[in-house]
């Protein structure tokens, strides 16, 4: 997430400068492989690279590659195959035992479609209903194969829809043809976008092709998982990557302590959107937290009016007050957080929950699924340094759905 943030930032840097740049983007992987579909990196004509798409191994000769793209406006897919030992001695050296495919682009910093093309979803719902379904592609008025008069064709702002899923911090979903076989009325770089509001948008032509894509972009939209299709066609076949775009993680503080400080800049390293909740003095709670993506001041007993909670919202109580918890424990637990870690020994939660149950709150076995506490990894955790740290590898597991033991104990690839 912090890397494609970074890629966004870098552009708009780019677009101000004047510079040409390209992007590299992983759009298939097999075997073992350092990065997964998804990885990006930025790259410029001056030699900037932002981003990653392997260990270090692969990126020079990205770059090289990229060169002749920026110059001449066409993508290319580069196939980079470590399945064999002679790599290590002949090839790059990466023993790495996969294959990867990397499609590498021209940014363009101003397309004439720019304006026509994006689509200003609406403000993020934070009822956490995702049952939406996907609107039509539009039909006429631009927005498949379009071309200019003088016949050149232009391609939807991909890194426009990529910055409005994280500034509006939605799902939404981005299929890139990167593979074209026989006569296929598409071509390598052309896509279907599926906006947050559910506005499809593509400039594939090819109908047959359009239409199954849309149906695995909402297949893939509904279980939140990016995936690569093969689909054959009556002269020839397309291969796609269906990669649905993760909003920043929203993660909310409540309690404005001294060891709130290390879990907000670790969190934020990572690129999750971190609100602090607290009912200190605001100008005391602000200047601690400067860059805190939001401060909430609310007492506990307001938090369900004051701060926004989804089924995407992972939540961590560590006020040090035990009433305090007690109201805020009350609100969460019946939320639909995804996660919900409590600071302290798991006596102290134990007597949070009787205390519940004489007020005639008794938890389900849904609720208390989503409960951590006491919260974080068992990493030996002390110093509060070390406690965010135990804190953001939990919330980090649970967002794979992973255990969070060692991989030295894991049975099969890393990361299945």
């Amino acid at each position: 997430m912090k890397e494609l943030q970074d890629i966004v930032a870098a552009f708009e840097k780019v677009k101000t400068g004047g510079k040409t740049a390209a992007i590299a983007t992983l759009v298939k992987a097999s075997g073992s492989t350092y990065r997964r579909p998804g990885a990006r990196m930025l790259m410029t004509s001056d030699g900037q690279m932002v981003g990653s798409l392997s260990g270090g191994c692969l990126e020079g000769d990205v770059f090289e590659q990229a060169q002749a793209v920026m110059t001449s406006g066409k993508p290319i897919v580069v196939q980079y195959d470590t399945m064999s030992d002679e790599d290590i001695i002949w090839g790059l050296g990466l023993g790495c035992n996969g294959i990867v495919q990397i499609l590498i682009e021209r940014l363009e910093q101003e397309s004439p479609l720019t304006q026509i093309l994006h689509h200003p979803p609406s403000p993020p719902d934070q009822g956490g209903n995702k049952s939406q379904k996907l609107a039509s592609p539009e039909p006429k008025g631009g927005l498949r194969g379009v071309n200019n008069d003088s016949g050149a064709r232009f391609e939807l702002n991909h890194l426009a829809f990529l910055t409005d899923c994280l500034h509006l911090r939605h799902v939404g979903v981005l299929a890139t043809v990167f593979h074209i076989e026989g006569q296929v009325q598409a071509q390598v770089g052309t896509r279907l976008m599926v906006y947050p509001d559910g506005t499809v948008k593509s400039d594939i032509e090819d109908t047959a092709l359009l239409a199954q894509i849309r149906e695995d972009a909402q297949k893939a939209f509904d279980d939140n998982r990016s995936t690569v299709k093969v689909y054959p066609l009556p002269l020839g076949k397309a291969e796609v990557f269906i990669e649905v775009i993760q909003p920043p993680v929203p993660l909310m503080i409540f309690g404005a302590g001294h060891d709130a400080v290390p879990l907000l800049r670790l969190a934020q390293e990572l690129g999750w959107y971190v609100t602090v909740v607290d009912n200190r003095q605001a100008d005391g709670t602000r200047s601690r937290f400067p860059s805190a993506d939001q401060v909430i001041l609310t007492r506990p007993e307001g938090i369900s009016e004051a701060v926004p909670l989804d089924n995407r919202t992972m939540a961590v109580v560590m006020t040090h007050n035990y009433l305090h918890d007690l109201e805020l424990v009350k609100t969460l637990l019946p939320s639909p957080v995804r996660y919900l870690g409590i600071l302290g020994p798991k006596s102290r939660t134990e007597k949070l929950f009787q205390d519940l149950q004489e007020q005639g709150i008794t938890p389900t076995e849904t609720q208390l699924q989503r409960l951590y506490s006491p919260v974080g990894l068992d990493i030996g955790a002390d110093t509060p340094e070390e406690i965010a740290l135990s804190i953001v590898a939990e919330i980090q597991a649970v967002l794979a759905n992973h255990s969070g033991g060692s991989l030295r104990n894991k049975l099969g690839p890393i990361h299945d």
